[in-house]
């Protein structure tokens, strides 16, 4: 099937097409066409195989328009504007006529010149579609045209006017040099594809899936390997869109880094059944996105739950119902925890949250749960503070047989199991913990039985581990596998810009629970963000409730809110060198940094070597846990 196809709207030119592309033996085929036919026409051709059309006026801006395939307008030349002046003159019979050439945009070149040099008057008015050309024969006849020269629509639209006419023919000049440049164009197609088809070739090798997308993320080419992992095939997967092929949310990274033309590296992307590792490259030239290359890995297949196994976990309480969209935050510190934690939710690895007493812990543990690869399967919390040192043990590892009896390492199997108050794990169970963490498997009533378990492990605590660690009273190495990943919420007085949304909130779900909703005045409110709340956010929450049950006002007044505020109180100091009015210390980091104050004062300069870091590093941890000053 030759691969360029000439179209022509008269004999004439179906007669000279034919003959050059005889003389230049060219692989090219020659169709006559009418406006009305040549879409249809011309959309044949291409499923056969023609890549590249010559055309000229209305057929050619038909034909650009309504189908995606590369056009040549025919572009008549000076040899060939100089025959038509000169027969348009014969024409007008005059020794100085007015000469309009009606034409699409790019048909002619420049007929001034040889309008000098034969005598005439030539004007040439272009149209850009249908209509425009049945007001540019108009013009052309209001402005007293002796002779209107143009191609079958503009002679179809002259019929009406008392105007000379003459048909618009090429020559051969002008379709060889069209057929010339679509043979460029035509090569400029065949290396592309052979260049893309090595490209595939490289691609299909390869063991990631791999996505080329547009500028706007739509997928232009996938590797075979993308067939597979995406069970689609490649024509159904081009053209549609990455956030919907990968059914992705707008705030995803995926969509972030081709909204912000950034590259991405080892990002998890989830799918309704399947995690996948993906890396994303932005392509650029001359500092312009041209579209992105995506590559994808298989990283854990999630298997659906049957709809009864769901219902029971949600009977028995397994299962998390906070999530990261009901965390709303102005503090900077805590949107870049928020950030932390959901990317922390897409690995498996342990996570620990410290915060002070009376914190958001079991809250942004349900978020991670729910924003990681286990969020369909069981959701176990469980607050050692509240067990006996053998109540531990047999809650957590012991199975004393029937389903009623099970461990909660059983429980929680392929799902997440949450230590509350991970500092009072008695040492007998740290050894425990410590195993099925290494090992995956725990030792059931004391036995050597060993049962396998598939289990992520969150901790909470409002202490400092690291202090514990240092004391004896708690596992080094069992330190260090749960503080992986460690996330450190700050004191509600560190971010009391969060007060009034956290008071809203309390109130309405109070005002629910109750029947009985009622506000804050601006006064009441503003105490509210002065008052120190050592109790932290459960403090906060409980103060709500109260003045939910107490006021007669629909309104509480700040008076009222004076007279119920909550005592502050002294909270337990972690064991530091430190005056009695050190606060309380909630991480590692902060706790090496009192350690290393303690030995080699406040000098920065002496800091800094002490820690082996620089003084813009230290000053910036300083800043971060209140101890710059």
């Amino acid at each position: 099937m030759a691969k360029i196809l000439l179209v022509t709207p008269t004999q004439q030119m179906y007669q000279q097409g034919t003959e050059v592309v005889s003389e230049a033996q060219l692989d090219a085929k020659v169709l006559m066409a009418t406006s009305q036919t040549v879409l249809e026409i011309v959309r044949k051709e291409c499923l056969e195989g023609a890549a590249v059309v010559v055309a000229r006026g209305n057929q050619a801006h038909l034909l650009k328009n309504e189908l995606n395939i590369p056009v040549v307008e025919i572009v008549l030349e000076g040899q060939e504007l100089a025959l038509i002046i000169s027969r348009a003159k014969e024409i007008s019979g005059k020794q100085y006529p007015r000469i309009a050439l009606l034409g699409f945009r790019h048909m002619f070149s420049n007929p001034e010149p040889l309008a000098q040099v034969l005598g005439a008057d030539v004007n040439i008015y272009y149209a850009a579609a249908n209509l425009e050309m049945q007001e540019a024969v108009a013009r052309a006849c209001r402005e007293g045209c002796d002779v209107l020269v143009g191609g079958e629509l503009a002679l179809q639209y002259a019929a009406q006017y008392p105007v000379k006419t003459m048909f618009l023919e090429s020559t051969k000049d002008s379709i060889i040099h069209a057929l010339s440049n679509a043979q460029r164009i035509l090569y400029g197609i065949e290396l592309e594809r052979r260049r893309t088809n090595e490209f595939m070739s490289l691609l299909n090798y390869s063991f990631d899936a791999i996505l080329k997308l547009d500028a706007d993320g739509c997928v232009v080419i996938a590797n075979y390997m993308a067939e597979n992992l995406l069970r689609r095939r490649a024509a159904d997967i081009i053209g549609m869109h990455i956030a919907d092929l990968l059914s992705l949310e707008s705030d995803s990274l995926v969509a972030q880094a081709i909204k912000n033309r950034k590259n991405a590296y080892s990002m998890v992307v989830r799918t309704p059944r399947e995690a996948f590792i993906a890396n994303i490259a932005n392509l650029t030239h001359d500092g312009e996105s041209e579209g992105f290359i995506l590559s994808l890995q298989e990283f854990k297949r999630i298997d659906e739950m049957e709809e009864t196994i769901r219902s029971d976990r949600y009977q028995r309480g397994y299962f998390a119902k906070t999530t990261f969209h009901h965390l709303h935050t102005v503090t900077p510190c805590l949107q870049e925890l928020y950030e932390d934690a959901r990317q922390y939710a897409q690995y498996e690895l342990p996570v620990l949250i410290t915060s002070p007493y009376g914190g958001m812990t079991t809250q942004l543990a349900e978020c991670i749960h729910n924003a990681g690869l286990r969020n369909k399967n069981p959701y176990v919390e469980v607050n050692l503070a509240a067990l006996s040192p053998e109540m531990q043990l047999t809650q957590l590892f012991s199975d004393a047989g029937g389903d009623q009896r099970k461990s909660l390492f059983e429980i929680a199997h392929t799902g997440t199991l949450v230590l509350e108050a991970v500092d009072r794990l008695d040492m007998a169970a740290q050894y425990q913990l410590l195993n099925a963490m290494q090992r995956n498997v725990i030792y059931q009533g004391g036995t050597h039985r060993t049962l396998p378990v598939d289990v992520r492990i969150i901790c909470t605590t409002n202490e400092d581990l690291y202090s514990l660690v240092r004391q004896g009273t708690f596992l080094p190495p069992l330190y260090a596998c749960i503080s992986q990943m460690e996330l450190t919420l700050p004191a509600l007085n560190e971010h009391p810009g969060d007060i009034p949304s956290l008071m809203r909130e309390y109130l309405n779900q109070f005002g629910t629970k109750y029947h009985k909703f009622v506000t804050v005045s601006p006064e009441g409110e503003a105490l509210m963000c002065q008052h120190q709340w050592t109790g932290d956010v459960m403090q906060l929450r409980l103060f709500c409730e109260k003045i939910t049950l107490l006021t007669r006002e629909r309104e509480v007044s700040a008076d009222f809110i004076r007279r119920h505020l909550p005592r502050t109180f002294a909270l337990r100091h972690a064991p530091t060198q430190m005056d009695a009015d050190t606060p309380m210390v909630y991480s590692r980091e902060k706790a090496e940094l009192l350690d290393a104050i303690n030995k080699v004062g406040t000098g920065r300069g002496a800091l800094a070597e002490y820690l082996g870091i620089s003084k813009t590093t230290l000053w910036r941890r300083l800043k971060k846990h209140g101890l710059a000053r």
